[in-house]
Formats: C-alpha cells, structure tokens, sequence
C-alpha cells in the first residue's frame, strides 16, 4: 500500500511539473539530469536542436550564444541579472533562462528554468522608443527655444572666426 501510494505521489509530481508553462530542469553538479519538464524538452530542441542531456553542456551553450540560426541571447543588465541570459526567437518570442544553485540535504544542484518574457520584453522596447522620442523632443524644444541673439551670436562668431 505505501508502495502504491510513494509512487502515485511520484507520477503526481512529475505530472505537475511536466505541465508548468515553464522551463524547468534540474541537474546534479555533473550536468546529469535529474528532472526535465516537457517545456524545457522541447525549448532545447529549439535552442540548440538536440535533446537536453546535460544541463551543464545545454547552460554553455546558451552562455556562448550557440544557438539554432535566428535565436539570439542578449545579457542586458537592465533586464537580466547575474546567470541569466534574454533569448529572442525568430518568432518574436522572448524567453528568460536563470541558472541557480540549490543546496539538497548538502547536496548541490543545479536549477535551470525558463520563464516566457515576451510581453515584458516588449514593453521595454516600447519604453526605449519613448524615451528616445522624448529626447529627440526635448533637445528640438531646446534649440527652437533658444534666444535669437543667442543664434545671431553664434552666427556673428562663425563669420568672424572665418573672415
């Protein structure tokens, strides 16, 4: 009966974890996977093209930027903090990979996960652009606002400095 009821636990688990809407991998400190949801599965193949076997192998890869074509890893500081890299799918698709270390019973183990980004990554490139315009503006503003003898000025000395 224990037995049946560990295992039932077990497969319950896994089944959670299979169908979180992200990534998640966990690794000993060899790279041996420990567990791999579907997500995260299936992110490898896209990413690097090949099944995930070796988490350490799979987090160099994306460290390295050496991905499928048209997948590219940003490290911004403004977005990402320190072990964790912006990928951007050709699709437009953004996704967030952090690695952290976690301390099992002494043991440490390797966390990967990876969290969909696209809208947040969006609104920040929505931010930039009004940022830009905003100074582009406010330096436009500046000139128009000058004093015109401020301008003659200027002129007077450029025809001086000439002559």
């Amino acid at each position: 009966m224990w037995r049946n009821l560990f295992q039932n636990r077990r497969a319950a688990i896994k089944e959670g974890g299979d169908n979180l809407p992200m990534g998640l991998c966990f690794a000993a400190q060899s790279g041996n996977v420990l567990f791999l949801n579907r997500m995260m599965e299936s992110l490898s193949y896209r990413l690097i093209g090949e099944s995930l076997q070796n988490a350490t192998y799979f987090w160099d890869r994306i460290a390295d930027g050496n991905l499928q074509n048209g997948i590219v890893c940003e490290k911004r500081p403004e977005l990402t903090k320190e072990n964790q890299y912006l990928i951007r799918f050709a699709n437009g698709e953004c996704r967030t990979f952090t690695r952290s270390i976690l301390k099992l019973d002494g043991e440490e183990i390797v966390e990967i996960t990876s969290a969909d980004t696209t809208d947040l990554y969006g609104l920040l490139c929505e931010q930039e652009r009004k940022n830009i315009l905003a100074r582009k503006s406010s330096s436009m503003r500046s000139f128009h606002a000058a004093p015109s003898g401020a301008l003659q000025r200027t002129a007077d000395t450029a025809s001086l400095s000439t002559s």
